[in-house]
């Protein structure tokens, strides 16, 4: 390969392998924060016990997480496409549970692992096949109802902390090692492809021809999604043909997965005299190229700063999506881009506000402009 490990990463893959090959347990859990090279790591592993790659599965809970993964040379699904399947029932079409995984699969990697939640390792681990979940601890901690701790960020096996020296030269991860570290982020570039500029250097227009805006707060997210609608001349509060959009609840039955941002490929029909208003003929295409056709979706939900979805058998069989040209980062997580404006904002404390501020930077893949 041309790299030479690390102590640290050595170390980590002899661990992985001792794990493996002993085989006392299904689960193995590897963090480390970005550009500790978590995916050279693996590679490592996979020569070093001559795995036929063919018998691994790789996976992510978001399609752009999967994408990512792919984009450095490994075939990799959602977690959704490897372990449901569809099935028709009437005229429409749910996904449950495979029965079992293809019997070549000997291991299975599972990236971003924070956004798993326990339902989906539960049917993960069903299968009985070892499982590496692998998660950047410097994140934002996931969204979990009821006190809920994500068990398997709660229980690593390794912590990798040193950012290896081939990351050292890239600017995102250089800018994500003075965020983690609450250090301030000078104006200026960063090589080609990073800046950070002040709010007064960009036009709205600007704003708005970005691919992938991020931003803290609800009520930022709001206005800049206003500004960009209006700036393509959408006049209709509600979504048009060619919006960005971002779905906002799971619905495994039909494997639509909260994050997922796309397009909206139809012109809606408004049940407005419904208990509960929906769109009709809502036609949804994602960034990694799924569709869907003929959904119904929840009318209340799009620009509200917070949205309380009321459990009413009105809303039984409505999606959730709203406008995604701007989205926070929380909801960022667990995805990547290839280019992202992130609108900094102060959020919460400071350690807080680091966690906060190096999950942002870390979603950019190639492209960052950090707006302040």
């Amino acid at each position: 390969m041309g790299i030479v490990l690390e102590k640290d990463q050595s170390d980590a893959v002899d661990k992985l392998s001792d794990w493996f090959l002993d085989e006392r347990s299904n689960r193995f859990v590897l963090l480390g924060l970005a550009g500790t090279g978590k995916t050279t790591l693996i590679n490592f592993f996979v020569d070093k016990l001559g795995l036929d790659r063919s018998s691994i599965a790789f996976a992510a809970y978001t399609g752009k997480a999967a994408m990512v993964l792919r984009s450095k040379g490994i075939h990799a699904s959602t977690i959704h496409r490897l372990i449901y399947e569809p099935v028709i029932i009437g005229k429409t079409i749910e996904f449950k549970k495979k029965r079992e995984l293809s019997s070549t699969i000997r291991l299975i990697f599972i990236d971003e692992c924070s956004m798993v939640s326990d339902n989906i390792r539960n049917d993960l681990e069903s299968f009985n096949i070892p499982i590496v979940y692998i998660g950047d601890h410097g994140q934002l901690p996931p969204i979990v109802k009821d006190g809920a701790v994500n068990i398997v960020m709660a229980n690593p096996d390794i912590v990798l902390e040193k950012i290896h020296r081939q990351a050292l030269d890239n600017p995102i991860i250089y800018l994500s090692m003075l965020a983690r570290s609450s250090q301030f982020i000078q104006y200026g570039k960063y090589g080609d492809k990073v800046v950070k500029v002040s709010r007064s250097e960009i036009s709205d227009e600007f704003v708005s021809s970005a691919p992938q805006i991020l931003c803290g707060k609800n009520a930022t997210r709001i206005h800049i999604n206003d500004v960009c609608r209006q700036d393509r001349g959408y006049i209709n509060p509600g979504p048009v043909y060619g919006d960005r959009l971002i779905c906002t609840k799971n619905n495994w039955h039909l494997g639509l997965i909260n994050g997922m941002t796309g397009e909206l490929q139809s012109v809606p029909m408004l049940y407005a005299e419904a208990k509960t208003p929906y769109y009709k003929k809502f036609d949804f295409v994602s960034d990694e190229g799924d569709s869907w056709e003929d959904l119904k979706v929840d009318a209340t939900t799009f620009n509200k700063e917070k949205t309380e979805f009321v459990r009413d058998i009105s809303k039984k069989n409505l999606d959730n999506f709203d406008f995604g040209y701007a989205i926070t980062v929380h909801k960022a997580q667990g995805s990547q881009y290839e280019a992202v404006l992130l609108m900094e904002e102060r959020m919460g404390d400071s350690e807080f506000h680091a966690r906060w501020l190096y999950t942002g930077i870390t979603r950019a893949i190639n492209r960052l402009i950090i707006v302040a």
